[in-house]
């Protein structure tokens, strides 16, 4: 019996040296590897900054607020696809003479913008929207009476394609007067060239996340008028809103849907 106690004794001490010479084996190893390769703890920081033209991130606080660019696109079916909607931030529509409407897209200054139109022309109730947004460049080509006048006595810096032609082009591939386009490129070069108004203030648009609870509507119609009945579907795995025209889903230039995020419908006199 005694010798059967110190046979479990032994091989109990045994264990624990077996045991205590693993742990100062591993700690060493341990010890050893973070010596040779430390560890790197890598911490994915949330964005700081928003940009009040869209609410998306953006690089630095100088970027918040951006200098902007209206332009007018046309929306005559001979003027489809167009161009540049789908990277504006903001699109405006409404409608003109002959139950017609005309989009006027809104764009950061310094965006890469390849293509944009057909650029068409102005109206007085655009002026008071690009208003919104201190004292934008405004990209057209002719307009009302109204809006040519309101051009000049405002002093808005506007850029019309009769006198300002060499910041646009005519892509033949469209027919007159659905033809007219420009790009960032132009906008920026013209911007440099002729800006004489300095430094541009405008408070931009508030986002934030204390929204009253809602539910997205799934689908809703604006109808303009003959062949401008416009729908927006929203597509729950997009978490967007689909634009159709006349029951036909729309596309751009570039091949893709019309998307957006929110849609205002605004009623006026």
């Amino acid at each position: 019996m005694l010798y059967c106690l110190n046979m479990k004794k032994n091989i109990f001490l045994v264990a624990i040296i077996i045991f205590l010479g693993v742990l100062v084996y591993t700690i060493l190893i341990f010890n050893n590897s973070k010596s040779v390769k430390p560890t790197v703890m890598i911490k994915k920081n949330a964005a700081q900054f928003f940009g009040r033209l869209d609410g998306l991130p953006v690089a630095s606080s100088s970027l918040i607020v951006p200098p902007v660019v209206a332009v007018m696109i046309d929306n005559h079916p001979d003027a489809r696809p167009q161009f540049g909607l789908s990277e504006a931030s903001v699109v405006y529509e409404a409608p003109v003479e002959g139950d017609f409407t005309r989009f006027m897209a809104v764009f950061s200054r310094d965006q890469v913008i390849a293509k944009v139109g057909p650029v068409r022309s102005a109206r007085g109730y655009y002026l008071d929207w690009q208003a919104e947004y201190g004292v934008p460049l405004y990209l057209h080509c002719g307009g009302s009476s109204e809006a040519l006048s309101r051009i000049k006595q405002e002093n808005i810096f506007a850029a019309n394609e009769f006198y300002w032609g060499k910041y646009y082009w005519r892509d033949n591939n469209f027919t007159v007067p659905h033809n007219l386009f420009t790009n960032s490129e132009n906008w920026q070069k013209l911007w440099q060239d002729y800006d004489k108004l300095g430094e541009r203030v405008w408070s931009g648009w508030s986002f934030g996340s204390d929204i009253p609870t809602s539910t997205n509507a799934t689908s809703f119609v604006v109808d303009y008028g003959a062949g401008y009945k416009v729908e927006w579907r929203f597509d729950a795995a997009l978490s967007k809103y689909v634009r159709y025209l006349s029951g036909v889903k729309q596309f751009g230039a570039n091949g893709g849907e019309i998307l957006e995020d929110n849609i205002i419908v605004q009623y006026v006199r």
